[in-house]
């Protein structure tokens, strides 16, 4: 497991998380953790629906995806090349829908076909 990180936005952690995702021989995951301002899935190509959120739910915080209703691995979106990407849920601007999130996050189950 790798992790990028860092404390202000703009320095390129997205970039650098897909194109660490791209190099890696073999199935890789790419998980958006970044809770304020989550692209990953945009940069990637990808959508960021997740499951049971309500419609037009996605980005907007308003969501029951991270209540247990949901399976993180449903959300998992291929993005080509063996990479997949794990977009942020909706409501990952609240604290607790973010633990709930990474808690249940298990990326050997995530198949991205």
């Amino acid at each position: 497991m790798l992790a990028v990180t860092g404390g202000k936005g703009g320095t390129g952690k997205t970039t650098t998380t897909l194109g660490l995702a791209r190099a890696l021989d073999g199935r890789t995951l790419a998980v958006d953790a970044d809770w304020d301002l989550p692209d990953l899935h945009a940069l990637a190509g990808v959508d960021r629906a997740w499951p049971d959120a309500p419609e037009g739910a996605s980005g907007t915080g308003e969501t029951d995806g991270t209540d247990g209703t949901g399976d993180p691995s449903d959300a998992v979106r291929s993005a080509g090349g063996g990479v997949s990407v794990l977009p942020a849920p909706p409501d990952a601007h609240e604290r607790d829908g973010a633990a709930a999130t990474l808690a249940r996050v298990d990326a050997a189950d995530a198949d991205p076909t």
